[in-house]
C-alpha cells in the first residue's frame, strides 16, 4: 500500500515481474488469507517477451489502484476469484483507471471477479490484441464502473465471420459469457475496433449461448448501452436463451453491427444450468463433462452434415465421369453442381487426367475450390 503520495504515476508497484513465472495467490488454509494490493499504480504488472511466461492470480483485493492487474504478452495467465474496487488515474481520459487489462495474450482464464468502483474507476476489464484463438471472459460480476468489459483491435480466423450457429464449427476470438452486469454507468460490453468472436456463444447446447446479464438501466433514454459498438467494428452475431424480464437479452445495441440470436429451444434461462462455474475444470468456456460430450456430439453431427457435401455425398461417381469421355464443359458442369465442395481426390484426378481439359475449363474447375 502506497499512501504517500497523490500523483497515481508515482505510487508504484505491487508486483513487477519481466519474464518471470509467478503465482499470487490467497493461502490455502482452511481460512484463506487474500493478499491486497491498495494505493498502487500498478498492483500486479506482468510483462514478457517468452509467451510461455505466465502467472497466476487467485482471491486476491485489489483497492483503489490505478490498474489493479495488467498483463502484456503472456499465455495460460489465470485471474481467478479476485476482488477489483479500481482506482482513477491522472487522467479519465487518456489514462482511465482499470480492473484488469490483457495486451497480447491468449489462452487466458477469467472467471469469478468481482469488479467493482468506488473511486472512479473507469473500466472493469480490457482487452487488447486478443489475436486469433479463442478467449473467454467467463463468469464475472461488474457494478458501478462507467465501462465494465471493452475489447479493442481484437482479430479472428475467417472461418468465424458467420453471424449465426452451424455450420460455424470454429470459435475463434474473443468470447464473452455469463457475466454479470449491474449498474453501469454508460456501457455494460463496448467493442471499439476490430473484431470479437462470431457469433458470441452458439445455439448447440445449454451451455453454448453467451447469456450474459445485462444492466438494462435508463433505456428509454439510451443512456446505457448492453453492447456499445463503433461503425468500424465487423458484425457479428449474438447467440443468448431467452429469460423472464429478458435479462439476457441485448436492448441498446446498434442492429446495423450486432445480430442478436435467440436460442427459444433452451429457455427460459437458468443460471444454475446455463452458466455452471468451470473453476477445476480448466476449460473457461462454462462447459462440465456432461456438456462437453454433448458439444463433441453436435459438432460431429455438423461435421457429419458438411462430408455429405464433398463430391455431392458420392466420390467414386466424380471420379468415373473424369475417367469417362465426357466433353469437357459437361465434366466441369458436374463437378461444379457441388458448388466449391470438391474433395482433393477429384481435384488431383481431374488435373492428371489422361485426356487433359483445357487450360480454361481445368482453371474454372480449380479457382472455386
Amino acid at each position: 500500500e502506497n499512501t504517500s503520495v497523490t500523483d497515481a504515476t508515482k505510487k508504484g508497484y505491487g508486483i513487477l515481474a519481466s519474464d518471470a513465472t509467478f503465482s499470487a495467490s490467497a493461502s490455502s488454509t482452511s481460512v484463506p488469507t487474500q493478499n491486497t494490493f491498495e494505493n498502487l499504480y500498478y498492483g500486479i504488472y506482468a510483462f514478457s517477451s517468452n509467451p510461455l511466461r505466465t502467472f497466476t492470480s487467485q482471491g486476491n483485493e485489489f483497492i483503489n489502484n490505478s490498474r489493479g492487474i495488467s498483463c502484456k504478452g503472456m499465455n495460460y495467465s489465470k485471474i481467478i476469484s479476485n476482488v477489483f474496487d479500481v482506482g482513477s488515474c491522472n487522467n479519465i481520459q487518456s489514462d482511465p483507471g482499470i480492473g484488469l487489462y490483457l495486451e497480447n495474450c491468449t489462452a487466458y482464464k477469467v472467471e469469478d471477479n468481482h469488479f467493482t468502483s468506488t473511486h472512479g474507476g473507469t473500466y472493469g476489464t480490457a482487452i487488447y490484441n486478443n489475436g486469433f484463438n479463442t478467449n473467454y471472459i467467463y463468469k464475472n460480476y461488474y457494478s458501478n464502473l462507467n465501462i465494465s468489459t471493452i475489447s479493442a483491435n481484437s482479430t479472428l480466423n475467417s472461418v468465424s465471420r458467420a453471424i449465426s450457429p452451424p455450420p460455424v464449427i470454429n470459435l475463434s476470438g474473443l468470447q464473452v459469457k455469463c457475466n454479470h452486469y449491474t449498474n453501469s454507468g454508460m456501457v455494460d460490453l463496448a467493442v471499439t475496433t476490430g473484431q470479437i468472436g462470431s457469433p458470441q456463444g452458439l445455439c448447440n447446447v445449454r451451455t453454448s449461448p453467451a447469456n450474459n446479464i445485462f444492466s438494462h438501466i435508463d433505456i428509454e433514454n439510451n443512456n446505457l448501452w448492453d453492447i456499445f459498438t463503433n461503425p468500424t467494428v465487423t458484425p457479428f452475431g449474438y447467440c443468448y436463451t431467452p429469460a423472464s424480464s429478458d435479462i439476457t437479452g441485448l436492448w441498446n445495441y446498434n442492429s446495423s453491427i450486432v445480430t442478436p440470436i435467440p436460442c427459444s429451444s433452451f429457455a427460459p434461462f437458468d443460471e444454475t444450468t446455463d452458466c455452471p462455474s468451470t473453476l477445476g475444470t480448466g476449460s473457461g468456456t462454462g462447459t462440465g463433462t456432461a456438456a462437453l460430450i454433448a458439444k463433441i456430439n453436435a459438432y460431429n453431427t455438423q461435421i457429419n452434415t458438411l462430408s455429405l457435401q464433398i463430391d455431392g455425398g458420392n466420390t467414386q461417381n466424380i471420379l468415373n465421369k473424369i475417367n469417362s469421355n465426357l466433353a469437357g464443359g459437361k465434366l466441369k458442369n458436374a463437378i461444379l453442381a457441388n458448388g466449391s465442395y470438391s474433395s482433393d481426390t477429384v481435384l488431383i484426378a481431374t488435373i492428371k487426367k489422361s485426356n487433359p481439359l483445357p487450360p480454361g475449363i481445368l482453371k474454372e474447375i480449380i479457382v472455386p475450390n
